[in-house]
C-alpha cells in the first residue's frame, strides 16, 4: 500500500506543477468528469457531487472481485442523474438459474438517483444528495450527502454515507435529531420494487467518505484517491471479501470522446478494472447529408408532380386545385425539420400551379392533423431570396384543418405497401443465459382502402437464435398474460405471425380522432377494440380512452385462441412541456390480468431528437402477488436515425429496459397510438429553423 500511496502522491505533485507550466489539456472532452464503479459520476466506489451535461449517456462495465457491474447512466437535466445497474456476484449462485440447471452468478438489479442541491460557484462547493438501490433488494442500499469543490486540476470530495456506504460508522447519525424513526434501519426490502422509506437516512451511525480526483499533464489521464465509507461487513459477499485498507486508488484514461479505461487498487489487496462508453444526446453531431437536391419540374404543365413530391419526402394522398389555392394532402416522410420538407413541397407545388396560394395539410390515414397556409407572394419572394427566415416564419400560417376537408384521392381506392427489414430481438440477464438473441427478418405488408382503412400483416422469420434455451418459468401467481412470453417466443422461433389487423380511422370533429381495430393485435392476444382521442389544436395536451376485448392466442401463432379472455382499457392524458422537452403521460384503467391501476410515463426529448424516458405501473395487485420487482417499471431510449444516416430520415429506433417481465400492470401492445399521432397538432411543431425552408 505504501508504494501505491507514494506513486499517487508523486502523480498529484506532478499534476500540480504541470498546471503552472505551459502544459494544457488539448481536447475539450478531456476535462469532463468521470464515472464510478456503480455508474454515475464519482470516484471509485464512492459518489461525488458532479453531474453530466443534459443528454449525457454512458454505459459501463466494471469488475472488482467478487462483483461485476454493468451500468447505464443518463443525465436528463443538469441537476439530475439516474443509473440502472446490473450486478453479478461471482461467489453466489443465481437461484432461479440453478433451478434450470444453469450455472450463473447471482444477479441483482438496482436504480440510483442523484439530485443537485447547490450549484458550485467561486466560494460554495457543489452539493448533492443521492440514493443507491432505490426500490431494489437492498443489496447495495445506501444514501449520501456529498460536496465537491474544484481547485485548479484537483476536484475535492467529502460526504456522509448511510446504509452500505456508512458501515465504517465514523460518526453518530446526525439525522436522529429529527425523530426516532432514524435510529435504526432494517436494510431489507424483500424481493425488490418497494421503497423502504423508513430506512432512508436511518441508522445508528454514518461514515465519512471522500477523496481527490486530479487531472494529470498527460492528456486524458485522471488520478483518483478515495476514502471508502463501506467496511464490507454487511455486504452479501462479505465472506469472500477481506479488507486491509479503506483507501482506494485509481486511474482513468480517456482514449477519445467516447471511451474511458479504468484501473484501480482497492481494499488494500484487490485490483479493479473497467471501461465506460459515453455519448451526448443533447448535442450530437450529424453527418454531412447527401440528400437529393430539391426537385425541379421539367418544362410543360402535363408532367405528373406526384413522383417529384415523393422524391422530396412527401407521400401524396390528394391534390385539390382551385383558381386561388392549391391544397396538398399527405404525409412528410423524410426531413425531421418540418421547415425543410414544407419548403421543398410548397415551392414545387408553386412551380406546377403558379398564381395560387399553397396549403399543405398533414394527413394521417385520411385524418387531417395540421394545415400550413403559404401565400403566393411569400413563395415568390423566398424563391428570389427577398425574404429572410423571420419574415418567412411570420408570413406562414399554421391552422386547424377544416373538418369538411376530404383527404382521399379520387384516382385510387386501394394503396399497397410492403417492406422487409433485418431485426435483432434480444434480452439480457435471463436465467437461461446472460444473452438471449434472435436475428430475424421482419416483413410488413399493408393494404389501404380510401386511405382511412388498413389491413396490415406483420411476420418474422428467424435467421439465427438461441431460443432453444428458453423455458417456461412457473412463477405466475396471476393469469399468465406476460410470464408465458418465453413460450410464445420459443414456439414461434422459426416463423411467427405477429399481427394481422384491420383498422379504420376517422376524424370525428375538429379535435376528436378515433380508430376501430380487430384481428391479431399482437403476438400474445387477438381481439377487437377502439380508441378516441381529444387533441385540441395548438395545445400541449390530449386526453383519450381505449377499450378492448381480447383473447389469449395459441402458443403457435398460426392457430387459434386459448380460453382466457379479458376486457381491458385505459383513460389516458398526455401533456408536453414545450420549452423543456418534458412529456408526461398518465393512464388509468384495467390491465390484461384484470388488475386495475395507474401508469405514469415521464420523458425528456432533446433538441436533436433523442428521447429518454421512465415509466412505472402500480395496480391493486400486492407486491407479494406480483412477485419479484413488486410492481412493473422500466426505462426507454428513443433514437433518431437521422443523426447517423447519410440521407435525412424520420425513422426512429427504440431501446427499452424492463427489469422483470411479470403479469401485473401488463398492457396490450397496440399497433397505433393516437396520442402520438396527434402530437403534431400540439404547440411544439417540428420547426427548427425557417432558414432551411426549401433547402
Amino acid at each position: 500500500m505504501k508504494v501505491w500511496l507514494i506513486l499517487f502522491l508523486l502523480s498529484l505533485g506532478l499534476t500540480s506543477g504541470a498546471y503552472s507550466s505551459s502544459l494544457t489539456i488539448q481536447n475539450d472532452w478531456d476535462d469532463r468528469d468521470t464515472y464510478s464503479h456503480f455508474g454515475g459520476h464519482g470516484l471509485l466506489q464512492m459518489p461525488n457531487a458532479r453531474f453530466g451535461e443534459p443528454g449525457d449517456f454512458a454505459v459501463g462495465w466494471q469488475r472488482i472481485a467478487p462483483y461485476r457491474y454493468v451500468t447505464v447512466s443518463v443525465s436528463p437535466f443538469p441537476w439530475l442523474e439516474g443509473t440502472v445497474r446490473y450486478a453479478t456476484q461471482e461467489d453466489r449462485a443465481y437461484a432461479l438459474a440453478a433451478s434450470l440447471g444453469v450455472t450463473q452468478g447471482n444477479k441483482d438489479k438496482g436504480i440510483d438517483l442523484k439530485l443537485r442541491l447547490i450549484e458550485e460557484d467561486v466560494w460554495l462547493p457543489q452539493v448533492a444528495v443521492g440514493i443507491r438501490d432505490l426500490g431494489g433488494t437492498g443489496l447495495f442500499g445506501s444514501e449520501y450527502l456529498v460536496a465537491s469543490k474544484r481547485t485548479g486540476p484537483f476536484d475535492w470530495t467529502l460526504g456522509l454515507g448511510w446504509g452500505l456506504i456508512g458501515t465504517q460508522s465514523d460518526l453518530s447519525n446526525p439525522v436522529k435529531i429529527f425523530g426516532t424513526r432514524f435510529d435504526s434501519r432494517t436494510a431489507q426490502t424483500g424481493q425488490g420494487g418497494t421503497f423502504a422509506l423508513d430506512d432512508w437516512f436511518a441508522g445508528e451511525n454514518v461514515a465519512l467518505f471522500g477523496g481527490i480526483s486530479a487531472r494529470s499533464p498527460i492528456s486524458g489521464l485522471t488520478a483518483k484517491v478515495e476514502l471508502d465509507g463501506n467496511d464490507y461487513s454487511q455486504d452479501a459477499s462479505r465472506a469472500s471479501i477481506s479488507v486491509r485498507s479503506r483507501i482506494n486508488y485509481g486511474l482513468v484514461y480517456r482514449l477519445n470522446p467516447y471511451f474511458d479505461l479504468h484501473v484501480g487498487y482497492e481494499r488494500g489487496n484487490t485490483l479493479s478494472s473497467g471501461v465506460s462508453m459515453r455519448t451526448q444526446f443533447g448535442r450530437s453531431y450529424q453527418p454531412r447529408k447527401r440528400d437529393p437536391n430539391p426537385s425541379t419540374l421539367p418544362d410543360g404543365q402535363s408532367v405528373d408532380i406526384i413522383p417529384y413530391l415523393e422524391n422530396d419526402g412527401f407521400k401524396v394522398d390528394l391534390i385539390d386545385i382551385t383558381s386561388r389555392e392549391t391544397r396538398l394532402y399527405g404525409e412528410f416522410t423524410r426531413y425531421p425539420d418540418q421547415a425543410q420538407g414544407l419548403g421543398r413541397v410548397a415551392l414545387l407545388v408553386a412551380q406546377k400551379y403558379p398564381g395560387t396560394d399553397v396549403s399543405v395539410i398533414e394527413n394521417y390515414y385520411g385524418m387531417p392533423l395540421a394545415q400550413w397556409n403559404i401565400e403566393q407572394d411569400a413563395l415568390e419572394r423566398r424563391r428570389d431570396r427577398d425574404l429572410d427566415q423571420h419574415e418567412l416564419g411570420s408570413s406562414i400560417q399554421r391552422v386547424n384543418p377544416s373538418s369538411s376537408n376530404r383527404a382521399r384521392s379520387p384516382e385510387r381506392d386501394w394503396h399497397f405497401e410492403s417492406r422487409i427489414d433485418p431485426d435483432l430481438e434480444q434480452g439480457f440477464q435471463g436465467p437461461e443465459a446472460p444473452w438471449l438473441y434472435r436475428l430475424k427478418l421482419s416483413g410488413m405488408a399493408e393494404a389501404r382502402f380510401r386511405e382511412t382503412s388498413s389491413l396490415a400483416a406483420q411476420t418474422s422469420i428467424s435467421l439465427i437464435d438461441n431460443y432453444d434455451q428458453l423455458v417456461t418459468l412457473d412463477t405466475a401467481t396471476m393469469p399468465p398474460v406476460r410470464t408465458e412470453a418465453r413460450t410464445y417466443l420459443r414456439e414461434n422461433r422459426r416463423f411467427s405471425l405477429d399481427r394481422l389487423q384491420a383498422t379504420h380511422f376517422g376524424r370525428l370533429t375538429q379535435s376528436v380522432y378515433g380508430q376501430l381495430y380487430a384481428g391479431h393485435l399482437e403476438l400474445m392476444f387477438t381481439g377487437y377494440g377502439g380508441e378516441v382521442v381529444y387533441a385540441p389544436f395548438n395545445r400541449p395536451w390530449s386526453v383519450g380512452i381505449d377499450l378492448n376485448k381480447v383473447w389469449k392466442r395459441d402458443y403457435d401463432s398460426l392457430k387459434g385462441v386459448q380460453d382466457y379472455q379479458v376486457v381491458t382499457g385505459h383513460l389516458t392524458g398526455a401533456y408536453n412541456f414545450t420549452e423543456s422537452g418534458i412529456s408526461v403521460r398518465t393512464s388509468v384503467g384495467r390491465y390484461l390480468a384484470g388488475d386495475v391501476g395507474l401508469t405514469l410515463d415521464l420523458s425528456r426529448r432533446f433538441e436533436n431528437g433523442f428521447q429518454v424516458g421512465v415509466w412505472a405501473t402500480k395496480t391493486d395487485v400486492s407486491a407479494a402477488e406480483f412477485g419479484e420487482g413488486s410492481f412493473d417499471k422500466g426505462a426507454y431510449l428513443s433514437i433518431p436515425f437521422d443523426l447517423f444516416t447519410a440521407e435525412s430520415t424520420r425513422a426512429r429506433g427504440r431501446i427499452a429496459w424492463r427489469p422483470m417481465l411479470r403479469d401485473g400492470g401488463a398492457k396490450l401492445s397496440r399497433m397505433f397510438d393516437l396520442h402520438s399521432v396527434t402530437r403534431v397538432r400540439g404547440s411544439d411543431a417540428m420547426i427548427e429553423s425557417w432558414e432551411r425552408f426549401g433547402q
